[in-house]
């Protein structure tokens, strides 16, 4: 969670507003295996799949956008 806090406050100073679901941060930790590989797993996750889905929404016009799952 703290880490898609940094990322909302990083976009909400470019007038962006980032929500996303529980469904979300529930498949960041399955997929991530935290409690074995840590945060740095987490963080290129959140890099590859989250961010560049943000990028392109923010590209095709979008400034309000809900990020319901990894991609």
């Amino acid at each position: 969670k703290k880490k898609l806090n940094l990322l909302k406050k990083y976009y909400a100073k470019k007038d962006v507003i980032l929500s996303f679901s529980k469904k979300l941060i529930q498949e960041i930790k399955e997929e991530s295996n935290f409690y074995e590989y840590g945060a740095r797993k987490i963080d290129k996750l959140i890099d590859k799949k989250i961010n560049n889905y943000i990028i392109n929404k923010i590209l095709s016009g979008d400034n309000k956008i809900l990020v319901t799952e990894t991609i």
